[in-house]
């Protein structure tokens, strides 16, 4: 886990598959840990995340490019 309300990339694949289609374009304005933005790339769809602490951006950024 890298940030405190972290939920598991397969409880947000269960809702991405739930609530939106392939190629759809995926928006989290409170970006934390990134798991959306991985469930998204697992997942084919576009994102965007939003996320304004400087150490959070950095470790999800760190996630997406799987370090």
């Amino acid at each position: 886990m890298i940030h405190a309300n972290e939920k598991p990339v397969e409880l947000i694949q269960d809702i991405l598959e739930d609530c939106s289609y392939q190629s759809q374009i995926i928006i989290d304005p409170f970006a934390g840990s990134g798991v959306l933005g991985e469930a998204c790339v697992a997942m084919n769809r576009s994102y965007v995340l939003i996320e304004r602490d400087k150490k959070s951006y950095d470790n999800i950024i760190k996630r997406l490019e799987g370090e």
